[in-house]
């Protein structure tokens, strides 16, 4: 299972993004403790970055079927007595439409997909996914 994380602007694994930090903090050292504390603390801060969707978007370079792509997102919207709000989803990033999905059941008992940041269709007051975080759903 491969896990991928951002360094740099450009999609890494795990292992080729702690061999980048290795080299680029220095954390070749002769005290062992403190190695594996600056080791740490660079993989947490990592595991816990967010991407802004203006900087990047999601894709899969090994991925020649155009699969969708999970992705945690923040959400930013208005509620219906128009005070904004934040909350995380789960969602799907689909690279063919340019946008990020989820599939919801709506009124009628019919299972649809809500398109967030849809170039196509972009109201001021629609919910906008803002940051994203690679997932790896197996």
């Amino acid at each position: 299972m491969k896990t991928i994380i951002q360094i740099s602007k450009k999609m890494k694994t795990v292992k080729e993004a702690s061999q980048e930090l290795e080299f680029n903090t220095g954390l070749i050292h002769s005290n062992p403790r403190l190695m594996c504390e600056r080791s740490f603390d660079s993989g947490a801060e990592f595991a816990q970055r967010w991407i802004d969707v203006n900087d990047e978007l999601p894709e899969n370079e090994n991925d020649i079927n155009n699969s969708d792509i999970d992705c945690l997102c923040t959400v930013e919207g208005l509620s219906m007595n128009a005070s904004e709000y934040t909350e995380y989803k789960v969602l799907k990033f689909r690279k063919k439409l340019n946008c990020f999905i989820e599939w919801v059941y709506n009124s009628k008992g019919e299972f649809i997909s809500v398109k967030y940041n849809d170039t196509e269709k972009t109201y001021p007051d629609k919910p906008r996914v803002t940051f994203w975080r690679p997932i790896d759903l197996k």
